[in-house]
């Protein structure tokens, strides 16, 4: 599926780079998140980078999993875009937290507002959240390869 979808990401003007080689899963991933989807992973691990024309719409990759100051768009953006909203309220900085320990942003988009697909650490599902409430999320897909081939069917437009 992989394949598939990395055709029709070409075909429709994205840009794909594949990784010479698997990349090894940062180490930020692997602590925070007690299990990864293998069918994520493998997708992550051979991809560099795949993005929309217009650089709005991009799978992450290993540059947004970087922690140093350089990186202008990090993983976790929209998670401390709603820390920061909370205002120093424990209670609502809890769930927030416990929401993002449990999903991983598996695409990110600023086309159309702040907007982002996951796939949730429990149940392999893929969810879609948007702004100003990024954990009030729709499920999306059973899996990531469903949420890919509903991609390439035009079932979803990214």
């Amino acid at each position: 599926m992989i394949d598939e979808f990395v055709a029709w990401a070409i075909n429709n003007g994205w840009s794909v780079e594949l990784a010479e080689s698997l990349h090894e899963i940062p180490v930020l991933l692997t602590q925070r998140y007690r299990s990864l989807p293998r069918t994520w992973s493998d997708f992550f691990r051979a991809i560099n980078s795949c993005h929309n024309a217009q650089d709005t719409v991009w799978f992450t990759d290993h540059q947004n999993f970087r922690t140093d100051d350089d990186n202008a768009f990090r993983y976790n953006e929209f998670e401390l875009i709603s820390l920061d909203a909370a205002c120093g309220d424990a209670e609502l900085e809890n769930g927030i937290r416990s929401f993002w320990n449990k999903h991983i942003p598996i695409v990110m988009s600023v086309s159309n507002g702040y907007e982002y697909y996951a796939i949730s650490i429990d149940t392999g599902a893929i969810v879609n959240g948007y702004e100003p409430e990024f954990e009030e999320c729709s499920h999306t897909a059973d899996t990531f390869y469903d949420f890919l081939k509903m991609i390439v069917s035009g079932e979803i437009i990214i």
